[in-house]
């Protein structure tokens, strides 16, 4: 006979659990909405806040606890609670005045007693905590001179916070692997280990102080009900062993829950200061309160910074205080780091999409499936990093998509009434806040979902640096407009991760903002290349130059096959620069720079919990990381490495047309041809106008390869006769095609990327190295002070032309474009 089957067991349904289905759903519907129910309670803090408020305002209207009943009458608590709220008020006030908390103050103008805080409490004096009054009752029953009441005093203040769940467990877990290793040491069976573990707790100290010490209370206010001491000792620990935050996440294995325990130590450090009288906080006190102080500002300072400028407006602290506490050799080592590489755009999403799918992921509202199709998300998730530091440059990358340029054309096609899809596609493309906008979302987004604990930006000022006068762009406005939305990207980066900083689960975010040129990653000689292209060499020679100009021109010289060489110093993302581009851009008064060493360095600093003062987000306006000390000691030492391999290879590292603006390596050029020419600045302060242009003229035609190297890079030279020696590609007009030439087109051309060999500049050159020479003789031969920047020894007219130097001073001082601000 089979035997029959038996019904597999039902498993019975959690507690609490809810089915849901259509019928569920449609009985939602149909039943009238749930009443919310009122959570209203009064608490010491509460109560003491309403009663200091009437006294405050001084009103012949009002009295004693007016504010305390007008707050129970507008909760949505029924009759016979609000009844029951007024009696638990009276219970809570007199116990107020019975801890000497409150005092009956008359009023100024009248026979009225005010109840008011005790004056002699400090200024900032809280009950916050729902057990405050506990506390400030069991502390006055401490003594003051015993060896542990500071420690003792800690006790009971976390015994009234709220337990961190996950740290007492890690306390738990330790005492029990301390105490199975003694226990498997002394011999102990298995089944008696196993019953001592069943009553192993976290520590305790003063536990039966503090529990006594709260019957006591309770009994005296039955209005505690179910609140509860929680007897721990987390904070007394650290204090005890005077452990660091690192050392005490280290030592319980709690590198996943560091917020937990910072929001603890923050509300132990808070409850400490506010709610301890100050008749309570002896010597041994102070020294507990600046143990946690100073760990929690090393962790992040804006713990303490917002609340006590909420408290002291006045005082509130700024950036400049909160110098760094670390030493200046704190590079992380390299220990078993290993590299690895990953490709994609980060501002965009993973793949191929079609334009329409790329701009519909940059303007619609983010929606969660959307987050799997970005490149840096799905990069966050695989990698899922605990610290991100972020060296892109985001503002360039987005600001230089040149909505002003997109912007033109779509104009440009209205005008004519050509406008198409394309045209308007490619302007939405360009938009600058909406993609900057999205990539924060994006970020924040993947990492908290990582679990990441730290993201470091390495941002930018956008101009080095300099102001709105800055002499480098890379076009013939300015400033240029893409440089300054460039800054303007820069500046709303910061705000955002700024806000991304006050978001609760986000990383703890900083920022460092180097505000100068950053420098170097290599010196060396060999071939040059700008735009990922080579420069190569020409053979040019001088022709008309007729009644239209070209930016593209083949036939203007012939391309031979190799490629230009000379001495360049490679800065990494901004390219590489010659010599003499490199002594402009880095000389006093102009961008100068900064190391990626020494940004390296404050980074590790604000990773591992210094305050170096260049964190924008902690301190916007003091977090600026300029020029150095060091950079300017080195410097020297790699503009000393050029000119030995310049000298070796004997080539001329003048200008490759990467610093920009054009006129910067025109006029590099024409100090580079006064050197040839006449070597020193007083040779050709000396000489005539007439003369200079002579000499000039008979350089270029006698030497060919010095006009070559000049036009290959696309500067063209305009000689005394009206002829020009050019390359097949100019820089300067970007963009001509048949151009007319006219006389005040053609001036303008030549003052921002022409070398001008005509009379009139020879004669502005001469009074350059007049001008310089009378500054310096003005200043008199013993004045030996730091008061003067370009002294003798600065020119030293003795040695050769430094066109670098000179174009520097041009820069600075004809042009106003110098720095006013390191």
């Amino acid at each position: 006979k089979t035997p029959k089957r038996q019904k597999p067991p039902q498993r019975s349904l959690p507690p609490g659990f809810v089915s849901w289905n259509r019928e569920t759903f449609e009985k939602l519907i149909a039943r009238p909405p749930e009443m919310l129910q009122s959570r209203f309670r009064l608490s010491y803090g509460l109560v003491l806040d309403l009663i200091q408020s009437d006294a405050e305002r001084n009103d012949p209207n009002r009295n004693n606890f007016t504010a305390l009943r007008e707050i129970i009458q507008l909760c949505h608590e029924d009759d016979g609670s609000k009844r029951k709220l007024l009696a638990e008020a009276a219970v809570l006030v007199r116990s107020l005045g019975r801890a000497g908390i409150l005092k009956m103050v008359r009023d100024t103008s009248s026979d009225y007693l005010w109840a008011m805080v005790d004056q002699n409490l400090q200024f900032d004096f809280s009950l916050f905590q729902t057990l405050s009054l506990y506390l400030v009752e069991a502390i006055d029953q401490l003594e003051p001179t015993a060896p542990d009441y500071a420690l003792d005093l800690v006790s009971v203040v976390e015994a009234i916070l709220e337990d961190p769940t996950v740290v007492l467990m890690r306390q738990v877990d330790k005492a029990k692997d301390e105490l199975v290793a003694q226990m498997k040491a002394d011999g102990v069976p298995y089944e008696e280990r196993m019953e001592r573990l069943e009553g192993v707790s976290h520590p305790k100290p003063g536990r039966e102080y503090i529990e006594s010490t709260f019957e006591a209370f309770r009994r005296i206010h039955p209005w505690v009900r179910g609140d509860q001491v929680r007897p721990k000792s987390i904070g007394r620990e650290m204090f005890e062993h005077y452990w660091s935050f690192e050392d005490y996440v280290r030592l319980y294995g709690l590198q996943r829950s560091e917020g937990v325990l910072l929001r603890y130590l923050s509300q132990l450090y808070k409850t400490l200061s506010q709610s301890v009288p100050e008749r309570a906080k002896t010597e041994g006190v102070y020294d507990v309160l600046g143990y946690f102080r100073t760990m929690l500002e090393r962790i992040d300072t804006s713990l303490l910074e917002e609340w006590e400028s909420l408290l002291h407006p006045e005082l509130a602290s700024t950036a400049a205080t909160n110098a760094s506490r670390r030493g200046a050799s704190c590079f992380a080592e390299a220990g078993g780091t290993v590299l690895s590489a990953r490709g994609g755009d980060i501002f965009a999403l993973a793949g191929t999409p079609s334009r329409r799918e790329a701009l519909h992921a940059q303007l619609k509202m983010l929606a969660e499936s959307d987050l799997e199709r970005f490149a840096l998300f799905r990069l966050l998730q695989e990698v899922r990093p605990d610290v991100v530091i972020d060296c892109v440059n985001t503002a360039t990358g987005i600001a230089y998509r040149n909505v002003f340029k997109a912007s033109a054309e779509v104009y440009r096609a209205l005008e004519k009434g050509t406008l198409d899809e394309e045209a308007v596609e490619q302007l939405l493309e360009t938009l600058y806040v909406p993609r900057l906008i999205r990539h924060i979302q994006v970020l924040y987004e993947g990492m908290t979902r990582a679990g990441t604990r730290a993201y470091v930006k390495v941002g930018t000022s956008g101009t080095g640096g300099m102001g709105l006068n800055i002499p480098y762009t890379h076009s013939e406005e300015k400033p240029s407009r893409v440089l300054l939305a460039k800054s303007a990207m820069a500046g709303a980066h910061s705000m955002l991760l700024f806000l991304m900083a006050r978001t609760p689960g986000a990383p703890i975010t900083k920022e460092i903002k180097p505000a100068a040129a950053i420098a170097w990653k290599k010196i060396a000689h060999g071939p040059i290349v700008r735009r990922g292209e080579p420069i190569f060499r020409i053979d040019a020679q001088p022709r008309p130059l007729g009644q239209t100009f070209s930016t593209h021109e083949p036939a203007a010289a012939k391309v031979r096959g190799e490629a230009l060489e000379a001495v360049y110093i490679d800065t990494g993302e901004n390219g590489i620069f010659s010599l003499e581009e490199f002594a402009a851009l880095t000389t006093s008064q102009q961008m100068e720079f900064v190391t990626p060493e020494e940004i390296a360095q404050y980074l590790v600093f604000e990773l591992e919990g210094g305050n170096t003062g260049h964190d924008v987000i902690n301190a916007l306006d003091n977090a600026v990381l300029g020029p150095t000390y060091r950079a300017g000691l080195l410097r020297h030492w790699a503009l000393e490495r050029m000119n030995e391999l310049q000298k070796k290879h004997g080539t001329h590292s003048v200008a490759f047309e990467m610093l920009g603006p054009p006129r910067i390596t025109k006029l590099l050029f024409e100090a580079h041809l006064l050197q040839l020419a006449f070597k020193t600045m007083s040779a050709v302060r000396e000489a005539t106008a007439e003369q200079v242009e002579r000499r000039l003229d008979e350089l270029v035609r006698t030497q060919p390869e010095v006009a070559n190297d000049v036009a290959a890079v696309g500067i063209p030279l305009l000689l005394a006769s009206g002829e020009i020696v050019r390359g097949p590609k100019v820089i300067v007009p970007a963009e001509a095609e048949n151009e007319p030439i006219t006389p005040a087109r053609l001036e303008v051309w030549v003052r921002d990327g022409w070398v001008d060999l005509r009379r009139e500049n020879c004669e502005k050159w001469i009074e350059r190295c007049r001008r310089i020479y009378d500054e310096t003789e003005n200043i008199p031969e013993d004045e030996t002070s730091s008061r003067h920047l370009r002294n003798r020894r600065f020119w030293d007219e003795g040695k050769m032309i430094q066109p670098g130097k000179v174009v520097g001073w041009i820069l600075s001082v004809e042009e106003h474009g110098g720095r006013i601000k390191q």
